[in-house]
Protein backbone atom coordinates (compact mmCIF):
# COMPACT_ATOMS: atom_id res chain seq x y z
CA UNK A 1 0.00 0.00 0.00
CA UNK A 2 0.93 3.45 -1.03
CA UNK A 3 2.33 5.64 1.52
CA UNK A 4 0.56 9.15 1.57
CA UNK A 5 3.75 10.96 0.91
CA UNK A 6 4.15 8.55 -2.05
CA UNK A 7 0.87 8.57 -3.17
CA UNK A 8 1.14 12.62 -3.63
CA UNK A 9 3.85 12.51 -6.65
CA UNK A 10 6.36 14.71 -7.28
CA UNK A 11 6.35 18.74 -7.09
CA UNK A 12 7.33 20.42 -10.15
CA UNK A 13 10.21 22.18 -8.05
CA UNK A 14 11.30 18.65 -6.81
CA UNK A 15 11.10 17.29 -10.88
CA UNK A 16 13.63 20.65 -11.89
CA UNK A 17 15.85 19.71 -9.10
CA UNK A 18 16.04 16.11 -9.65
CA UNK A 19 16.72 16.74 -13.17
CA UNK A 20 19.16 19.86 -12.17
CA UNK A 21 21.56 17.57 -10.14
CA UNK A 22 21.00 14.72 -12.99
CA UNK A 23 22.28 17.09 -15.55
CA UNK A 24 25.42 18.49 -13.38
CA UNK A 25 26.43 14.49 -12.73
CA UNK A 26 26.45 13.40 -16.63
CA UNK A 27 28.27 17.19 -17.44
CA UNK A 28 30.66 16.26 -15.00
CA UNK A 29 31.55 12.92 -15.89
CA UNK A 30 31.52 14.19 -19.46
CA UNK A 31 33.82 16.53 -18.89
CA UNK A 32 36.38 14.69 -16.99
CA UNK A 33 36.73 12.47 -20.45
CA UNK A 34 37.13 15.13 -22.15
CA UNK A 35 40.09 16.37 -20.08
CA UNK A 36 41.31 13.47 -19.80
CA UNK A 37 41.13 13.19 -23.37
CA UNK A 38 42.99 16.27 -24.11
CA UNK A 39 45.79 15.81 -21.95
CA UNK A 40 46.75 12.51 -23.73
CA UNK A 41 46.14 14.50 -27.56
CA UNK A 42 48.81 16.88 -25.79
CA UNK A 43 51.28 13.95 -25.60
CA UNK A 44 50.79 12.53 -28.86
CA UNK A 45 50.73 15.82 -30.64
CA UNK A 46 54.53 16.33 -29.49
CA UNK A 47 56.95 15.45 -32.00
CA UNK A 48 59.61 13.95 -29.45
CA UNK A 49 59.04 14.06 -26.38
CA UNK A 50 61.47 14.56 -23.23
CA UNK A 51 61.04 12.19 -20.40
CA UNK A 52 60.13 15.16 -17.54
CA UNK A 53 57.56 16.43 -20.08
CA UNK A 54 55.93 12.82 -20.90
CA UNK A 55 55.72 12.53 -17.31
CA UNK A 56 54.30 15.51 -15.81
CA UNK A 57 51.81 14.61 -18.44
CA UNK A 58 51.28 11.31 -16.97
CA UNK A 59 51.23 12.91 -13.32
CA UNK A 60 48.24 14.98 -14.25
CA UNK A 61 46.47 12.01 -15.64
CA UNK A 62 46.95 10.36 -12.23
CA UNK A 63 45.52 13.32 -10.45
CA UNK A 64 42.42 13.37 -12.79
CA UNK A 65 41.57 9.80 -11.57
CA UNK A 66 42.50 9.92 -8.20
CA UNK A 67 39.96 12.83 -7.49
CA UNK A 68 37.36 11.14 -9.41
CA UNK A 69 37.79 8.13 -6.98
CA UNK A 70 37.77 10.48 -3.61
CA UNK A 71 35.57 11.06 -0.99
CA UNK A 72 36.88 14.14 -0.03
CA UNK A 73 38.90 16.94 -1.15
CA UNK A 74 41.10 19.39 0.74
CA UNK A 75 43.22 21.72 -1.24
CA UNK A 76 45.58 23.00 0.94
CA UNK A 77 47.49 25.99 -0.43
CA UNK A 78 46.87 27.62 -3.73
CA UNK A 79 48.96 29.49 -5.86
CA UNK A 80 51.78 27.71 -8.44
CA UNK A 81 53.39 25.61 -5.41
CA UNK A 82 49.67 24.04 -4.75
CA UNK A 83 49.38 20.95 -2.77
CA UNK A 84 45.99 18.36 -1.98
CA UNK A 85 44.79 16.38 -0.34
CA UNK A 86 42.74 13.27 -1.69
CA UNK A 87 40.56 10.71 0.22
CA UNK A 88 39.92 7.55 -0.14
CA UNK A 89 36.97 5.29 0.67
CA UNK A 90 39.30 1.87 1.27
CA UNK A 91 36.65 -1.01 3.27
CA UNK A 92 39.30 -3.15 4.66
CA UNK A 93 39.03 -3.09 8.37
CA UNK A 94 36.95 -5.03 10.38
CA UNK A 95 35.51 -3.78 13.58
CA UNK A 96 33.36 -6.24 15.98
CA UNK A 97 30.04 -6.93 14.30
CA UNK A 98 31.05 -4.73 11.09
CA UNK A 99 32.53 -6.99 8.23
CA UNK A 100 34.58 -4.55 5.82
CA UNK A 101 36.84 -6.25 4.10
CA UNK A 102 36.15 -8.43 1.05
CA UNK A 103 32.46 -7.14 1.64
CA UNK A 104 30.92 -7.02 -1.74
CA UNK A 105 28.65 -3.85 -0.42
CA UNK A 106 29.81 -2.40 2.51
CA UNK A 107 27.05 -2.04 5.35
CA UNK A 108 26.92 1.17 6.54
CA UNK A 109 29.21 0.87 9.87
CA UNK A 110 31.94 0.83 7.32
CA UNK A 111 32.16 4.40 6.93
CA UNK A 112 32.03 4.99 10.53
CA UNK A 113 35.25 3.26 10.85
CA UNK A 114 38.18 5.68 10.61
CA UNK A 115 40.90 2.55 9.48
CA UNK A 116 38.76 2.30 6.00
CA UNK A 117 40.31 5.68 4.54
CA UNK A 118 43.43 6.52 3.25
CA UNK A 119 44.62 10.13 2.77
CA UNK A 120 46.97 11.11 -0.17
CA UNK A 121 48.63 14.12 -1.20
CA UNK A 122 49.81 15.84 -4.37
CA UNK A 123 52.00 18.88 -4.18
CA UNK A 124 54.61 20.57 -5.57
CA UNK A 125 58.10 20.63 -3.98
CA UNK A 126 60.65 23.31 -5.29
CA UNK A 127 60.93 21.92 -9.12
CA UNK A 128 59.23 18.87 -8.40
CA UNK A 129 55.49 17.36 -7.97
CA UNK A 130 55.24 14.84 -5.48
CA UNK A 131 52.88 11.97 -4.58
CA UNK A 132 52.64 11.37 -0.81
CA UNK A 133 50.89 8.18 0.00
CA UNK A 134 49.31 7.12 3.20
CA UNK A 135 49.32 10.64 4.80
CA UNK A 136 47.24 9.77 7.99
CA UNK A 137 50.39 7.37 9.09
CA UNK A 138 52.71 9.86 8.33
CA UNK A 139 54.93 10.82 5.13
CA UNK A 140 57.47 8.14 4.62
CA UNK A 141 56.39 6.76 1.49
CA UNK A 142 56.65 9.81 -1.04
CA UNK A 143 57.22 9.32 -4.95
CA UNK A 144 58.66 12.07 -7.27
CA UNK A 145 55.98 12.17 -10.56
CA UNK A 146 57.73 14.71 -12.36
CA UNK A 147 60.36 17.14 -12.37
CA UNK A 148 61.12 20.35 -14.16
CA UNK A 149 57.65 21.78 -12.64
CA UNK A 150 57.20 25.44 -12.42
CA UNK A 151 54.34 25.57 -11.34
CA UNK A 152 51.40 23.75 -9.40
CA UNK A 153 47.43 24.90 -9.13
CA UNK A 154 44.33 23.43 -7.87
CA UNK A 155 40.78 25.11 -6.89
CA UNK A 156 37.09 24.21 -7.22
CA UNK A 157 35.32 25.20 -10.01
CA UNK A 158 31.92 26.58 -10.23
CA UNK A 159 29.84 24.00 -12.62
CA UNK A 160 26.68 23.97 -11.10
CA UNK A 161 23.30 25.65 -12.26
CA UNK A 162 21.40 28.58 -10.12
CA UNK A 163 18.96 27.78 -7.67
CA UNK A 164 17.10 25.91 -6.10
CA UNK A 165 19.10 22.92 -8.27
CA UNK A 166 22.47 23.72 -7.76
CA UNK A 167 22.61 26.16 -4.48
CA UNK A 168 26.09 27.24 -3.85
CA UNK A 169 27.90 25.76 -1.00
CA UNK A 170 30.29 28.78 -0.29
CA UNK A 171 29.72 32.28 -0.73
CA UNK A 172 32.21 32.13 -3.57
CA UNK A 173 29.63 29.66 -5.22
CA UNK A 174 32.12 27.20 -5.94
CA UNK A 175 30.90 23.43 -6.53
CA UNK A 176 33.06 21.04 -3.91
CA UNK A 177 32.86 18.25 -6.09
CA UNK A 178 34.52 19.44 -9.26
CA UNK A 179 38.38 20.39 -9.34
CA UNK A 180 40.54 22.69 -12.01
CA UNK A 181 44.04 21.56 -11.95
CA UNK A 182 47.08 22.81 -13.81
CA UNK A 183 51.03 21.49 -13.93
CA UNK A 184 53.19 23.16 -15.77
CA UNK A 185 56.38 21.44 -17.38
CA UNK A 186 59.30 23.71 -18.29
CA UNK A 187 63.16 22.84 -19.10
CA UNK A 188 64.09 26.00 -19.98
CA UNK A 189 63.68 26.15 -23.62
CA UNK A 190 60.31 24.51 -23.93
CA UNK A 191 57.30 24.61 -21.73
CA UNK A 192 54.24 23.00 -21.30
CA UNK A 193 50.85 23.06 -19.43
CA UNK A 194 48.97 19.95 -18.87
CA UNK A 195 45.64 20.92 -17.35
CA UNK A 196 41.82 19.98 -17.10
CA UNK A 197 39.03 19.53 -14.62
CA UNK A 198 37.53 16.36 -12.54
CA UNK A 199 34.64 15.83 -10.56
CA UNK A 200 34.67 13.35 -7.71
CA UNK A 201 32.11 10.32 -8.38
CA UNK A 202 31.54 10.25 -4.92
CA UNK A 203 31.12 14.15 -3.25
CA UNK A 204 28.06 15.83 -3.40
CA UNK A 205 28.32 19.10 -5.85
CA UNK A 206 26.64 21.10 -3.00
CA UNK A 207 27.50 21.05 1.16
CA UNK A 208 26.50 24.38 2.30
CA UNK A 209 28.53 23.00 5.93
CA UNK A 210 32.00 22.96 4.11
CA UNK A 211 35.01 25.00 5.27
CA UNK A 212 36.75 26.72 2.61
CA UNK A 213 38.76 24.88 -0.06
CA UNK A 214 37.14 21.82 1.96
CA UNK A 215 34.89 19.64 0.02
CA UNK A 216 32.98 18.74 3.31
CA UNK A 217 32.80 15.45 5.40
CA UNK A 218 32.25 13.22 2.60
CA UNK A 219 31.26 9.46 2.87
CA UNK A 220 32.29 9.71 6.71
CA UNK A 221 30.97 11.27 9.73
CA UNK A 222 32.17 14.21 11.36
CA UNK A 223 34.80 13.37 14.27
CA UNK A 224 38.12 13.39 15.03
CA UNK A 225 40.49 11.14 13.19
CA UNK A 226 38.22 11.74 9.88
CA UNK A 227 39.70 15.16 9.09
CA UNK A 228 42.89 15.50 7.02
CA UNK A 229 46.32 14.85 8.38
CA UNK A 230 49.06 18.01 8.24
CA UNK A 231 50.51 19.04 5.03
CA UNK A 232 53.68 17.00 4.03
Amino acid sequence: MLTAHAARGLTLTEILIATSIAFVVVIGFAQMDVSQMRIREQLRAQGVLQVEQVRAGLAALRLAKDIEKADRVVIRTGGPSGDIHLRFFEPDTNAGPCVCAGAAVPPACCFDIVGNYQWDEYKRVGADFIFYSDTSGGCGTNRILASQITSFTAAFSDEAPAPPGGDPWNPNQDDNNTVIYAIRWDDGTTNQTFSGQSTSRAISYSDVGAAPNDSGQGLSPAGPGFDPPGMC
